[in-house]
């Protein structure tokens, strides 16, 4: 698409807009919304809470991510007028929860920095594909099986420490995903866990500020260790975990886009908002969905309405940023860490799913795993970082192509001896004894199966 095609496609767009704002696109955004802030919120929370970071620079983060995500949103929306959310990196905050302690907030918009540049590298240059073959997809779904592993442990040790809060939100989460199709389970467990928590005098009230929240520009300091540890595992997580598996979902939708515009948009975003403390701007999938498909609006032209109104409501929310933490903070930290754990167990699902279904890579993610549940520490680089190389290391020994060329076949036994039924027949070789390819069937073919007469 031209700039031109762009410019017109984008004032079409705002022509548009009262014609697709109805009940249905406004319920979509609003849940979009509950969904952000019930979830992936409370891991931007908790890694703040785990730096000691919260109450210094807490509300610019929240101010970058949500708006961030929110004016992406609001420019893809208008220019393609598909339900396409951005939003930022969930995975990208719980590895923060582990990593970032130790780390002072110059480096860690020095790492956010050089993680937006090597998005936006990657998705110029096409290169992430590459680095996908060296960092394999499963190597990656284990290391944040090891990261999301301790926020899924929580939640049963919680209800040990205080059952009598933890057990009736853990059930409201599990009768919400039964029974409500739409609202999101973990406002529901948000929601009853907080009335447990009144009733028990565990809420802390205060007065609520009403201070609306702007930017705050950070100077970048580049350390080595912040940089290995945050800037390269942020992002392959964006872009294997969150931008890929976005796309993958709005296409099994029915609604296909081409990829690399979206790609170097997030890593144009990631950079604009580092020095706001902004840890990565990525596309949604689970958001996309909410907005895309058939719940929220009959006719699909006009489903982008709903991602329009998220877009804005997430603006708004950055803005009222300071609110947001009050309430947060009145919480007990035992029910967001609860509730932290059920947000996390879809993405911990996936993530295993992912890692051990497939055939290679066993042990190669298997290793990650562990290495990134053990929050080690060697030489000032932390447990993602091991967990990456480690796992590389160990694909590649065991496969015995450095290139990754081969999966780990560890479990698969010797291969087989090749039998004379298998060979190529020499009609079919070429000059250098490779197979040629068959000619590739015609559709028109394909869909015309001849059946044999019967004989009268």
């Amino acid at each position: 698409m031209t700039t031109g095609n762009q410019a017109a496609s984008f004032r079409e767009s705002l022509r548009q807009i009262p014609g697709v704002l109805d009940r249905h696109t406004l319920t979509a955004g609003f849940l979009t919304l509950v969904q952000v802030l019930s979830g992936p919120l409370l891991l931007v929370y908790l890694a703040g809470v785990e730096s000691r970071l919260i109450h210094s620079v807490g509300r610019y983060w929240f101010f970058a991510v949500l708006v961030g995500g929110g004016v992406l949103t609001l420019l893809l929306v208008l220019l393609y007028r598909r339900p396409i959310v951005a939003g930022f990196s969930v995975a990208g905050a719980a590895m923060l929860a582990q990593a970032m302690p130790g780390h002072p907030p110059a480096a860690l918009v020095g790492a956010y920095l050089v993680s937006g540049l090597l998005m936006l590298l990657f998705a110029g240059t096409g290169v992430h594909r590459h680095v996908l073959r060296w960092v394999p997809t499963e190597l990656m779904m284990g290391m944040m099986v090891g990261v999301l592993l301790r926020f899924g442990v929580g939640v049963y040790t919680s209800m040990v420490q205080d059952p009598i809060m933890v057990i009736p939100t853990v059930v409201a989460f599990l009768l919400a995903w039964r029974l409500l199709r739409r609202t999101p389970p973990t406002a529901v467990a948000l929601i009853v866990g907080t009335l447990a928590g009144v009733f028990m005098g565990a809420v802390h009230w205060g007065v609520l500020p009403p201070v609306l929240t702007g930017p705050l520009l950070v100077a970048p300091e580049f350390s080595p260790q912040a940089l290995l540890t945050l800037a390269l595992p942020l992002a392959f997580i964006a872009f294997s975990y969150h931008d890929m598996a976005a796309l993958g979902s709005m296409a099994r939708l029915g609604w296909p886009i081409t990829e690399r515009p979206l790609l170097m948009s997030t890593g144009l975003f990631s950079v604009i908002t580092a020095p706001m403390l902004g840890h990565g701007i990525t596309l949604s999938g689970p958001l996309g969905a909410i907005c895309a498909n058939d719940m929220a609006h009959p006719l699909p032209e006009k489903r982008w309405g709903g991602a329009l109104v998220a877009g804005i409501l997430m603006i708004a929310a950055g803005v009222l940023a300071i609110p947001l933490l009050w309430l947060l903070g009145m919480l007990p930290t035992i029910l967001l860490r609860t509730v932290a754990g059920l947000a996390v167990l879809p993405m911990l699902r996936q993530a295993m799913e992912l890692t051990f279904s497939a055939r290679g890579y066993r042990l190669g993610p298997l290793f990650a795993m562990f290495i990134a549940a053990s929050d080690m520490r060697w030489l000032g680089l932390g447990a993602v970082f091991w967990a990456l190389i480690i796992g590389v290391a160990v694909n590649a020994l065991m496969s015995g192509n450095w290139r990754m060329g081969h999966a780990d076949r560890m479990y698969e036994g010797p291969l087989p001896r090749r039998r004379a039924s298998d060979r190529v027949p020499r009609s079919s070789e070429n000059k250098g004894g490779e197979a040629q390819p068959e000619p590739a069937q015609k559709p028109d073919q394909e869909r015309r199966r001849v059946r044999p007469s019967t004989p009268k």
